[in-house]
């Protein structure tokens, strides 16, 4: 993970208080999903960024 994505990971996690994801996204939480800040939450995000709804 690069510096620019470090920064953005850890504005999005700081920032929110459950997974940014919607249920419906098209993510298999049950088997992506590491739990909001644990190890694997950033890579989880990255990978998923263009999930995102804003």
């Amino acid at each position: 993970m690069n510096y620019t994505e470090k920064i953005l990971t850890n504005y999005i996690i700081d920032r929110i208080h459950s997974c940014p994801f919607e249920d419906d996204c098209g993510i298999d939480f049950e088997k992506e999903c590491a739990g909001l800040g644990e190890p694997g939450c950033r890579e989880c995000i990255l990978k998923n960024i263009d999930k995102l709804e804003y």
